[in-house]
């Protein structure tokens, strides 16, 4: 599903990713690892299409990308469910569809309000409605815990589970350590990719 050879990112003189190379299949967890400025963000924007390596090679098959990222990617004149309606509109998801990634992250209870009317956290649940919603194949997930308090990291964690059972690929940057019910499962590969610091690049 990922195929990752020598990517690397520049922006101008700036070297936004080092080089890396990793591959990842069906129901696979990858864990993207490094320190702040490695690039954790830069390669998952590179794998959902928003930035083109300068080097290298990045392969995604996937009907669909799920994506949560650090922008909320809302219109601030629109409820939160209509956006989410146009936003999911786009990848062919149906209402019931929405409604189930809604109810899971408990975005049914405020999704008539308008963005500006949330809380980080509310924001941050109904960025992962979306991206569970639309993934069909691959999740890429940067730092998905932020502004979540425990029960929204505990359903967050559970969605990611279900979603590697069902065959899906997960990468996720985060500095949390996970539950051991999601990276121990009998039949779930994990692996973690650490970056390389820009120093010295």
């Amino acid at each position: 599903m990922i195929h990752v050879q020598d990517v690397a990112k520049l922006y101008g003189r700036t070297v936004a990713l080092r080089p890396v190379s990793f591959e990842a299949g069906p129901g696979e967890l990858v864990l993207l690892r490094g320190s702040n400025g490695s690039g954790k963000s830069t390669l998952l924007r590179v794998l959902a299409g928003f930035a083109t390596p300068d080097r290298g090679q990045c392969i995604v098959d996937a009907q669909a990308i799920g994506w949560c990222g650090h922008d909320h990617q809302m219109i601030e004149t629109l409820s939160v469910r209509d956006n989410l309606t146009r936003q999911t509109r786009l990848f062919g998801i149906s209402p019931d569809r929405l409604d189930a990634a809604c109810e899971r992250f408990g975005v049914d209870q405020f999704q008539n309000r308008r963005p500006g009317q949330l809380s980080q956290g509310m924001r941050q649940r109904a960025m992962l409605a979306r991206a569970f919603a639309v993934a069909d194949g691959v999740l890429l997930l940067d730092e998905p815990q932020t502004g979540l308090d425990q029960r929204g990291i505990a359903i967050l964690w559970e969605a990611t589970a279900a979603y590697l059972d069902s065959g899906g690929c997960c990468v996720i940057a985060t500095h949390l350590e996970l539950p051991e019910f999601l990276t121990s499962g009998s039949e779930r590969q994990v692996s973690t990719v650490m970056l390389p610091d820009r120093e010295g690049a």
